[in-house]
């Protein structure tokens, strides 16, 4: 007896739906915590904007960490935009450690050589200060340095 032959399926026939298979059995999304769009600003003891400084959001007194930091960098007027997933966007509502590190920067924006202020602001057990997030926007007061 003899058999039908089958179609043959070229390997750019099939190569399309494996990787759609493929995908599909990727791990799930990883799950996101709303965040709250959050401004400030960080100026120095003598008042002037801190500019280039990096600002850092601990959660206060949680046993669960986030799985970020929310932070934002300081502008030239001393204003700053937390960041949690994407630039800007805010940090999930709560209370916060406030921490501070200011580095030289190079050309690119990005952080070199040692710690400005030495360390002084830069551990959430010693913060520089502790400030609260609610839902909604978020204008914080000014953040002095000491």
């Amino acid at each position: 007896m003899m058999q039908a032959s089958r179609p043959r399926h070229s390997l750019t026939q099939r190569l399309p739906l494996a990787l759609l298979m493929i995908s599909a059995c990727g791990p799930p999304a990883a799950p996101t915590i709303p965040v709250h769009a959050t401004t400030g600003r960080l100026l120095t003891a003598a008042g002037k904007p801190a500019a280039g400084a990096t600002v850092s959001f601990h959660p206060a007194g949680q046993t669960k960490p986030l799985p970020f930091v929310p932070h934002g960098r300081v502008d030239t007027d001393g204003t700053f935009r937390l960041t949690s997933y994407k630039v800007g966007d805010g940090t999930p509502a709560g209370e916060y450690d406030v921490t501070v590190t200011w580095r030289s920067t190079n050309p690119d924006g990005e952080d070199m050589g040692p710690d400005r202020l030495k360390g002084k602001y830069a551990d959430p057990k010693k913060p520089l200060c502790r400030t609260t997030v609610r839902e909604g926007e978020n204008l914080l007061e000014p953040f002095r340095l000491r």
